[in-house]
């Protein structure tokens, strides 16, 4: 993707030719200008957004998608979801049929344990993913929330694989209540 920086008044103003974004006054929070490649290993382009012991969680934005990354469900052995809000809400119940509840999300990726399955769920916009090492996906930021917000709020989650599965681990890490509360989101900002 070609892109056009100027730098005007001390504005940045970015123009994305190929999709017909035009931000101005606001310098985004670009990782790097490429392409996230979905082949189940972690890009180079990702930041370490949040660790918790042995779960990591890994995002990236190119200036249309946010990548998100975060550790196995194979290898762990329990589902694994990142959660993605451009502002929790309130508690409602776990995805997949899991014990306990969440703060109501906006989308996420999904990792099977059993078989490396993943997937995006109540996304509107147009999303990748694969498992591999990590899983990893993108998510297009214009089609899912109509622009470019300041920041979204990113937690990785594992749980027992079965249906009622207590909640297993989380980063960041949480109160120890078996829930998902909306404190228990880290931040990423999408403009700098």
């Amino acid at each position: 993707m070609k892109k056009l920086f100027l730098i005007l008044n001390m504005f940045f103003i970015t123009i994305a030719f190929s999709q017909n974004i035009f931000q101005t006054g606001q310098k985004l929070n670009i990782t790097q200008q490429v392409s996230f490649v979905m082949d189940g290993d972690l890009d180079p382009e990702a930041v370490l957004l949040s660790q918790n012991g042995n779960l990591e969680l890994y995002t990236g934005f190119d200036g249309i998608d946010l990548y998100v990354a975060g550790n196995s469900a194979v290898v762990l052995g329990q589902d694994i979801f990142i959660i993605v809000a451009q502002s929790p809400g309130a508690l409602g119940g776990a995805m997949w049929a899991k014990a306990g509840l969440v703060s109501q999300w906006d989308s996420f990726l999904g990792s099977e344990s059993t078989n490396g399955w993943s997937g995006w769920f109540d996304n509107t916009g147009t999303a990748n993913s694969q498992a591999g090492s990590v899983v990893e996906g993108t998510i297009n930021v214009i089609e899912e929330w109509g622009t470019i917000p300041d920041s979204v709020f990113i937690a990785l989650v594992t749980y027992i694989t079965n249906d009622g599965g207590a909640l297993v681990g989380q980063t960041p890490a949480g109160n120890g209540n078996g829930n998902i509360d909306a404190n228990e989101f880290a931040h990423f900002h999408l403009i700098a």
